[in-house]
């Protein structure tokens, strides 16, 4: 019984999230949005991502740009991993949003979990994204990082190490909270 309570309370609190009259997201200038693609794991271990070693390294394309994770070594990295269709995931993409934009020498990175670049593209411009997107359609990230249950994210601090993995959605209190304790 408390199983379908429990599920029916779920259901009608990401049906309220969809649906409402809120204003509408704020439109990012032409050119704001940022979507990446052409994944490729470099460090193709197999063990999970541990909290004060190096978060494991991947190259994708970016503005036209080849990058690579460790580039950003010196900066606070937050990784997220999400989808369009995962409820959750929509509850903290405006916070997520939120810090991005009050945060700049804080780098967010959207890595969408097994979907095409469109339904992406889409989302992030009725939502007013602006922070990179990385399509990872065959989940080559995903699955190193061990994101098979979304959201999950992971804070690196400036040496490139993972200082704290966070399961489910978050608040932009919480995010700033653990960013705190990054060095």
């Amino acid at each position: 019984m408390r199983y379908w309570i429990l599920t029916a309370l779920l259901l009608a609190l990401l049906a309220g999230c969809r649906g409402g009259e809120d204003a509408p997201a704020a439109t990012p200038e032409p050119g704001a949005l940022r979507i990446g693609g052409e994944v490729v794991m470099l460090d193709k271990g197999t063990q999970l991502p541990v909290v004060g070693e190096h978060a494991p390294d991947f190259r994708f394309t970016l503005d036209g740009k080849e990058q690579q994770l460790s580039d950003l070594r010196g900066k606070r990295v937050l990784i997220n991993f999400w989808a369009t269709w995962c409820g959750p995931c929509l509850l903290e993409m405006p916070d997520l949003n939120r810090l991005a934009q009050s945060e700049p020498e804080l780098v967010v990175l959207g890595v969408n979990l097994k979907e095409s670049e469109q339904p992406v593209r889409t989302f992030a411009a009725e939502h007013g994204l602006v922070f990179p997107l990385i399509v990872d359609p065959q989940g080559a990230i995903a699955g190193r990082y061990g994101a098979a249950n979304i959201p999950v994210s992971y804070f690196i601090d400036r040496e490139g190490r993972v200082a704290y993995r966070h399961l489910g959605a978050m608040t932009e209190s919480f995010m700033r909270q653990q960013l705190e304790l990054i060095p």
